[in-house]
């Protein structure tokens, strides 16, 4: 297989380890966050889509066309996912001025209304995240860099609050300092 096009979890996670170890050598006083692919089964699977969407589904993900494809999907998200918990629980990145974790950010499933994703939270191609959807996403990362390490939420509700360090915790919450 060409290197350059490999999409093996082995090689997703040499490329981050790589990238991992040069911020871990170049910069002090810092916090590397990763975010896992969020259930793309989730968007592509949904019933009745128009053909502009069935078009750059199949355009960027032509692999979702096939049963084969379908089966793969859901099992290189699980091992992408596990590869960046791996990283991120990797003593070699940490230190008391610098580490790595993964935020549960994109961990849940989009809210839905019939079976299909709410409308307003993908883009017009039925598969990107619309402006309002990153909103959300913003406001749960957010809170997600505040909730002490062992207790990070999911919440995609409009309406969630967007929290604040408490007091006698007034900093960014990690595996180090929870």
């Amino acid at each position: 297989m060409d290197r350059s096009s490999d999409a093996s979890p082995q090689a997703y996670r040499r490329h981050l380890r790589e990238g991992v170890k040069i911020l871990f050598h170049s910069l002090p006083r810092t916090m590397v966050v990763l975010i896992p692919i969020g259930d793309i089964t989730q968007v592509l699977g949904q019933p009745d889509l128009p053909p502009e969407c069935r078009a750059a589904h199949w355009f960027v993900c032509p692999c979702w066309t096939t049963e084969q494809g379908r089966a793969e999907i859901p099992r290189l998200v699980a091992e992408y996912r596990g590869e960046l918990q791996a990283l991120a629980a990797d003593t070699k990145f940490s230190r008391w001025d610098f580490t790595v974790e993964v935020a549960p950010t994109t961990a849940g499933l989009l809210p839905t209304l019939g079976g299909r994703v709410r409308p307003g939270l993908l883009s017009p191609d039925c598969l990107h995240l619309s402006r309002e959807a990153n909103s959300i996403f913003g406001r749960n990362l957010w809170n997600n860099l505040v909730q002490p390490w062992a207790s990070k939420a999911v919440d995609y509700r409009v309406e969630a609050p967007l929290l604040c360090p408490p007091q006698d915790r007034p900093f960014l919450s990690t595996q180090l300092n929870s």
